[in-house]
Parts: structure tokens; C-alpha cells; sequence
């Protein structure tokens, strides 16, 4: 007996899948007959499969800045330690600030890990020592500047 779909992470991406992805990937305007011509499909295939895994939440089709044209051009990975039991508290107050890029509850040397954005380096201070610092159960912060990015793409998993 069936209860519904399965989750996300059980579900699995055929080549065709990812083939559309791979398109998606490189322009996501890229309408659906322009695809199906590329892959040898008809459109309704190519809709129906970018429906399925939208619905499925195996997919999110979005529109993503150029890292190199932001206005807060300092960034920096905070590797945080806080109190036990409240690393989701800390992860939830960091994901609500706009300086955050990324905020991820870690297993490892830190129990929390963000990337943030600053416009300058007395921006970052503050960002670091005043707003991160003074979350509730934040006990040390330890932070390291990217100075250049050889490689910043949030296109992955075209493997499954």
C-alpha cells in the first residue's frame, strides 16, 4: 500500500532529468520548447518533467546574483561554536540577517557555519563582534576571509 509519494531525497533524477537540469543550468530562461528540441522530446515532456520535480521539491527554479557584482564585495566563512541545545536558535537568527549567504548546523570543529557579506572591513568587525556575537548562545566565533573566489557556483548535483 502507497502513502504518498516518497521524500526528496529518495527520489532519483533519470538522464533526462538531468539533461534538462544541465540546460536549465546554464540559462533558466531557456523556454521548454528550446529544450525538447535539444534533447529530441516533445515540449509536454520537458513540461511535465520540470512540473514533477518543481512539485517534488527536487528542484527550485530561481534567479541568483553575480557574486563579483555584489555591493558587499568582503565575504568571510564564520565557523560558530554555541551552547549545547541551541545551535537551530543561533542557525535561525543568523538565517534572518541579510548579511548571511549561507547558514548550515555543522557536524565537525564548529556546530554552526555561515557565509556573510560585508561592504568593508569595519562592516565585517562589526558584523562579526556586534551582531553575530551578541546572538543569544553564540560562545566564540572563528572567521576567515575569502580573498578570491576561484570557484563560487550554486549549480551542482548534476550527478545523482
Amino acid at each position: 500500500m502507497s502513502t504518498g509519494p516518497a521524500p526528496a531525497a529518495n527520489r532519483r533524477l533519470d538522464a533526462t532529468d538531468l539533461r534538462i537540469l544541465e540546460l536549465l543550468w546554464h540559462d533558466a530562461r531557456t523556454s521548454n520548447r528550446q529544450i525538447a528540441a535539444q534533447l529530441g522530446v516533445s515540449e509536454g515532456t520537458v513540461r511535465t518533467r520540470v512540473r514533477r520535480m518543481t512539485e517534488q521539491k527536487l528542484i527550485r527554479i530561481t534567479a541568483t546574483r553575480n557574486i563579483q557584482a555584489m555591493q558587499r564585495p568582503i565575504s568571510a566563512m564564520v565557523g560558530i561554536e554555541v551552547e549545547p541545545g541551541r545551535r537551530r536558535e543561533v542557525a535561525a537568527a543568523l538565517r534572518d540577517m541579510p548579511e548571511t549567504g549561507l547558514v548550515g548546523i555543522m557536524m565537525g570543529r564548529h556546530d554552526v557555519l555561515a557565509l556573510v557579506f560585508a561592504r568593508d572591513m569595519d562592516e565585517l568587525g562589526e558584523l562579526l563582534l556586534g551582531s553575530i556575537g551578541s546572538i543569544p548562545g553564540v560562545i566564540r566565533t572563528e572567521s576567515a576571509q575569502i580573498l578570491e573566489y576561484v570557484r563560487f557556483d550554486h549549480r551542482f548535483g548534476i550527478v545523482d
